[in-house]
């Protein structure tokens, strides 16, 4: 195994910073569905929580969760892309800024990087969006993180979940990665089951939206900037979305999601899984 479960390009477009803007932007004014406001909601984060944001990327989810702790809170943001830290520390609102403490860090790290700057600090909720599975320590990284919110918190982990419309539409022109369609299983057939052996409680959530794109030009951005992007072999794809766009005046997929919530650490995930 490498360092790294995305190499090469398929892993620079995975943490990129200027991709994740570009996807997030997409999704903002495309979907049926307002992604952060959802998971702002089931997080349900209270005034004076400490907070993990594991895979923070640019800060979508540090800086609500920041907002919602208020002022005796803290969010403890880390991220493997260098870049997305520099754009969440340079765009935080400056009454957020005493709130947030961002790091530059794989994931695959964060026990050693816990113990020497925060040793005895634990947490009341840890959490990861869209990131966790990029990993080849994930589980490791998920047991920390319920080492960290044992006794008083709890562990929540977003991932996608079929059915993906744009994958599926996708993978008729090329064979999507095994990477991709790994994380797009994630969730469901892995960790649902992990948490059920690990956690007294758990809270499962289930998100669908649907996509809308209206151009072809904004159809090639949002692909372009994901990672299941090839670059061969578009003509045919382009030509289909060109004609359903034509004939329907939009092009709609359905992308979906599983939040899973974990409280009261029955088992280690390490030691079940």
């Amino acid at each position: 195994m490498t360092d790294h479960v995305w190499t090469g390009e398929k892993k620079r477009r995975a943490i990129s910073s200027d991709d994740l803007k570009m996807r997030l932007d997409i999704n903002k004014r495309s979907q049926s569905k307002d992604f952060q406001a959802w998971l702002r909601k089931r997080l349900n984060v209270q005034p004076s929580e400490q907070i993990l944001d594991v895979g923070c990327g640019t800060g979508a989810q540090t800086y609500f969760m920041a907002e919602d702790a208020g002022e005796d809170g803290n969010v403890i943001a880390m991220d493997i892309s260098a870049e997305s830290i520099e754009n969440l520390k340079n765009n935080i609102p400056l009454h957020l800024k005493n709130r947030v403490s961002a790091h530059v860090l794989d994931m695959g790290n964060i026990e050693g990087f816990l113990n020497e700057k925060y040793n005895s600090k634990y947490y009341t909720l840890a959490q990861s969006s869209y990131a966790l599975y990029y990993s080849p320590k994930r589980i490791s990284v998920l047991t920390e993180m319920q080492k960290r919110t044992k006794n008083i918190g709890r562990v929540a982990i977003f991932t996608p979940c079929p059915p993906h419309g744009m994958i599926s539409f996708v993978e008729k022109y090329h064979k999507i990665s095994d990477p991709v369609q790994d994380s797009l299983y994630f969730g469901e057939n892995i960790l649902r089951p992990l948490f059920r052996k690990s956690f007294h409680e758990l809270q499962v959530h289930y998100f669908q939206s649907t996509i809308s794109i209206k151009t072809l030009e904004e159809f090639k951005l949002f692909y372009e900037a994901s990672t299941y992007y090839n670059e061969s072999n578009n003509e045919g794809l382009y030509e289909e979305a060109t004609n359903i766009i034509n004939r329907e005046n939009v092009l709609k997929f359905d992308k979906c999601g599983i939040l899973l919530i974990g409280s009261g650490v029955k088992n280690l995930c390490n030691e079940v899984f």
